[in-house]
């Protein structure tokens, strides 16, 4: 049973080459492009590695997306991460978020075959099997409204997010940026500088000055890398463009270079989708991950080096030929 599902979890990594996406894919001719042809996918960052998706979605998919969104829309909930006992945070309550979201996790959704053809593409742009997809979140930022500094993955929980797919469904608003405070921009030759502070164990940031100084440094820190004068790479929203990033390395750790916020749009409500990609079988309901990664004796929590293994020969049968293209 194991050895079968070790294969079934091998093929699903080999469908994410460039051959499944010419081939078997049900995305359309211009997001083949975006996803397969250098020129549409541009590698915006080398470390960490973080291409830009051009017109992965069409504006009618970006429109359909927010029309879907806005009848179940509610105030962002953030996870509840045990912030004192990790390493670096992941959306726990101490990160600053104000906007509105949802996600598309009803059995309705899942028999909705519009929802899984923009699915498909998504895994296929983020050379992930769809068994690892957690459900789509549509998120809402009105004018003003921000999501502080975080990363994407929390090895310590649950969270084994091993790619992050940030969709923008909207623009015609200034600022609204997705912002790599550890990321310089283009212009700027020395890397940008988040301070001490930022990288700091929580507990000894929280010894040091308090839960008052960790929030300053994780959401006041976001207005000093969202202004104009900062360093740090900033995407530009562009309706239908994508981010493609790895909040995990190959080891199971946080790639904290990932971390990142949401800057406040100005002038109009930025809309965008985020698709994530879980290692954790529990999250995404992947009971063949879940065999094939084997489990520690007498524990349900999978065996690491068993992981780091799998995640491996993941990323090899992953790569691409090509060093521009995700």
């Amino acid at each position: 049973m194991k050895a079968l599902a070790v294969a079934a979890v091998a093929a699903a990594a080999a469908a994410c080459t460039f051959g499944y996406i010419l081939a078997g894919s049900s995305a359309s001719d211009a997001q083949i492009e975006s996803i397969a042809n250098p020129q549409y996918s541009v590698l915006v960052a080398a470390r960490p590695r973080i291409y830009r998706l051009h017109s992965l979605f069409s504006a009618m998919e970006c429109d359909l997306l927010i029309k879907l969104a806005q009848e179940r829309i509610r105030p962002s909930m953030l996870g509840a991460a045990a912030a004192a006992a990790t390493s670096f945070i992941a959306e726990s309550d101490l990160v600053y978020r104000n906007s509105s979201s949802m996600s598309f996790a009803l059995p309705s959704d899942a028999a909705d075959a519009e929802l899984q053809r923009l699915r498909h593409i998504l895994s296929d742009a983020a050379r992930m099997p769809d068994s690892l997809a957690e459900p789509l979140q549509v998120s809402r930022y009105r004018d003003g409204e921000a999501f502080g500094l975080h990363t994407d993955a929390d090895p310590q929980g649950s969270v084994l997010r091993a790619a992050t797919l940030i969709v923008f469904l909207s623009d015609g608003f200034t600022g609204g940026e997705t912002v790599f405070p550890r990321v310089p921009s283009a212009t700027a030759p020395v890397a940008a500088d988040v301070g001490a502070p930022l990288l700091r164990p929580l507990q000894k940031l929280a010894a040091a000055g308090g839960e008052a100084v960790l929030t300053r440094e994780l959401n006041l820190g976001l207005e000093r890398y969202c202004s104009a004068g900062s360093r740090a790479f900033k995407a530009q929203p562009l309706r239908g463009d994508a981010l493609l990033f790895f909040p995990l390395t190959p080891q199971l750790t946080v790639d904290l270079d990932t971390v990142h916020g949401g800057c406040p749009p100005r002038g109009a409500d930025k809309w965008i989708a985020q698709a994530w990609f879980n290692l954790d079988a529990e999250q995404t309901g992947d009971l063949q991950l879940r065999i094939a990664l084997p489990a520690a004796k007498g524990s349900e929590k999978l065996d690491k080096a068993a992981a780091v293994k799998a995640v491996q020969r993941l990323r090899q049968a992953m790569s691409p030929t090509s060093t521009d293209a995700p």
